[in-house]
């Protein structure tokens, strides 16, 4: 096993031999997220073209499995190793935040399941879709709210009908309403209607084991009068934020047109060093 692949993994991978991290670890570095690497940006006012050429993983995950189903599908890296680490399993400590639903309860139901209720999984969204005894017989806490930022007050997630009227808090909120400061959250699955684009600074730091992200759409230098997100962003800006916090991107796999599933796991600071 290699030290460097445990170490920097958090414990994640324990069965993987210095040689193959280290060829892990230089594919990681020299490849990048963009087809055109001078020219990010190249076509971006093409979302489909802009989308269908960029964001390629640049980490091979020796085991990736899908979990859920329909819209609530996600893909994990090893994640038989969230309950069955000692420094977990003696703890009780696998915690999952999963922000957005719109009522569909695919991905969690199934974690819960795998997992034999041992991860903690809590869901946000601003409609009440709370199910009756989810607590005590999946380990599933509904909280009825969706993520607002702390800095983009111009944008407002394009939520589904039933949700319009509901509730919004902050990430820090959220985190001091229940607890969770000094806790860590091995899964972040965020799939908000555009929320994504205008609140990552407020959660990109706090060390996310794995982040599973939908995208909607690709923001604009200038901005616009996209569904999405309107506000001028370099989306190749938003993406430099995982890479400066230590991600690696594992697994892509596009939804609909505009739509993309984006996997990324955290490693330690050494690895890109």
């Amino acid at each position: 096993m290699s030290a460097a692949a445990y170490k920097q993994s958090f414990g994640l991978f324990d069965d993987i031999s210095e040689p193959m991290w280290n060829r892990m670890r230089d594919t990681a570095k020299r490849t990048g997220w963009y087809t055109n690497p001078t020219n990010p940006l190249y076509k971006v006012k093409d979302e489909s073209f802009w989308l269908g050429n960029n964001l390629y993983p640049n980490f091979h995950c020796p085991h990736i499995e899908r979990v859920g189903g329909g819209e609530g599908t996600k893909f994990l890296c090893y994640p038989h190793r969230l309950v069955d680490r000692p420094e977990v399993t003696k703890k009780k400590e696998c915690l999952i935040y999963s922000v957005g639903c719109a009522g569909d309860f695919n991905f969690e139901d199934a974690m819960s399941l795998k997992y034999n209720k041992e991860c903690e999984i809590h869901v946000f969204d601003p409609a009440d879709w709370t199910r009756k005894n989810d607590i005590e017989n999946k380990n599933i806490h509904y909280h009825p709210w969706g993520l607002v930022s702390t800095y983009d007050k111009n944008h407002k997630s394009v939520v589904w009908p039933k949700g319009r009227g509901g509730g919004f808090k902050t990430f820090q909120e959220s985190l001091d309403i229940l607890g969770h400061q000094n806790r860590t959250v091995d899964i972040f699955k965020i799939d908000c209607e555009g929320c994504e684009w205008s609140t990552h600074k407020d959660w990109i730091g706090f060390g996310f084991r794995q982040i599973l992200v939908e995208t909607h759409g690709v923001p604009q230098p200038t901005g616009g009068k996209g569904r999405w997100y309107q506000d001028p962003m370099n989306v190749t800006d938003y993406f430099q934020d995982f890479k400066d916090n230590g991600y690696v991107l594992f697994n892509r796999d596009p939804n609909g047109q505009l739509g993309m599933e984006l996997a990324f796991l955290k490693l330690d600071e050494d690895f890109y060093g």
